[in-house]
């Protein structure tokens, strides 16, 4: 019998691997006042926005 599996990719908190990633990424998210939708010009790696901004753009006819 086949179970559904969940794979979850997991690593220890680094705080300057964090400020990296953060310094670097050009997420509207990171922005101070954070806006209250998303505003990045491309389709963004995750499907579920970790500060719940929406996205309101077009990206190849579809709506992401």
């Amino acid at each position: 019998k086949l179970y559904p599996v969940t794979v979850y990719n997991v690593t220890r908190f680094n705080p300057v691997l964090w400020k990296s990633l953060k310094e670097n990424s050009h997420c509207p998210g990171n922005c101070n006042p954070k806006p209250e939708a998303c505003s990045y010009p491309f389709e963004c790696l995750v499907s579920v926005c970790p500060f719940g901004l929406t996205r309101n753009i077009q990206i190849d006819n579809k709506k992401v």
